[in-house]
């Protein structure tokens, strides 16, 4: 994604959302803090920090409008995350 400048729809995360994401949990509502996206559930997006750095691709798992409507539960399921296995590879 940083590399090759891939461009995805994506949600910028709180710290707490940040730490929990980057170690390969999913995501949850009260996490997100800005949407740049539609987000439609089985969407492809990437959670970014609020300086704008990836942290990790996720899979939606509901809409952005479902999700504004109740402010809970898991929105994404982590795909790949910064400092999991294919990311090591990648930057070896």
């Amino acid at each position: 994604v940083i590399k090759l400048k891939i461009s995805l729809p994506y949600v910028v995360i709180d710290e707490g959302a940040v730490k929990a994401v980057s170690t390969g949990a999913d995501l949850f509502v009260p996490g997100i803090v800005e949407y740049n996206c539609e987000c439609k559930e089985g969407d492809i997006i990437l959670a970014k920090t609020k300086t704008n750095l990836p942290v990790a691709i996720l899979k939606v798992l509901i809409s952005k409008e479902k999700a504004l409507a109740e402010k809970r539960g898991k929105f994404a399921e982590n795909l790949h995350h910064v400092g999991d296995k294919l990311w090591e590879m990648c930057n070896g």
